[in-house]
């Protein structure tokens, strides 16, 4: 029942409820430590639900971009300059997802719910450590000194340099996807690339 307090609109007026799912998660601590992980998130999650709305309307605002942006700027809106005088007002996420970011890029476009402009799709690259690999191995090799956000970028340019076709390079837009999957899969790697993936791409990134 935890994720119904975590969905619930507006969590400023439900305490309660939040420090209820703490209390219990805390009371059934005797011999185990079960979803430690997840509750160390638990201040992550409070802040995605008190203003889930507005980072929604954030990533949906994406389409509206012509030019180029910088996923990181754009989730700071308060110093975004795009953003000054009619933005919207919420937290900073950049730290908070990370490349999770470019997760829900990516799944907005998929789906169909933002249009996927040159603007945005360039951000729709989930930066994985398989995909970072396997590009790294295939002569990204810039890719592993840039900040996460600004590796989907890398990603979809180095893809537009060997795929010529924009429709081409989006991979039928679901852009990191099919490289994470050839990446997993050392026979996929042979029979696309006739070798497997290098010892150093495998070891790099660890």
């Amino acid at each position: 029942g935890w994720w119904d307090v975590f969905t619930a609109p507006d969590p400023t007026e439900h305490f309660d409820a939040w420090m209820g799912v703490l209390d219990e998660y805390i009371d059934a601590q005797t011999d185990q430590q079960r979803y430690e992980q997840w509750m160390m998130r638990f201040p992550i999650i409070y802040k995605l639900a008190r203003q889930l709305d507005k980072y929604a309307k954030l990533f949906l605002d994406l389409q509206r971009r012509r030019d180029r942006f910088d996923l990181g700027l754009v989730q700071m809106p308060y110093a975004d300059p795009d953003q000054q005088g009619g933005g919207i007002s919420a937290a900073a996420l950049p730290k908070t997802l990370g490349k999770g970011a470019n997760f829900v890029v990516r799944e907005l476009i998929r789906l169909g719910i933002i249009s996927d402009g040159s603007s945005v799709r360039e951000h729709a690259f989930v930066p994985y450590i398989g995909v970072l690999r396997l590009l790294w191995d295939l002569g990204c090799t810039d890719i592993k000194n840039l900040p996460v956000l600004r590796q989907a970028p890398r990603i979809s340019a180095f893809v537009h340099q060997h795929l010529n076709d924009p429709e081409q390079a989006t991979f039928c837009r679901d852009f990191d996807i099919p490289l994470r999957i050839v990446a997993d899969d050392g026979q996929l790697q042979q029979e696309l690339l006739g070798r497997p993936l290098s010892l150093d791409a495998l070891q790099w990134y660890d």
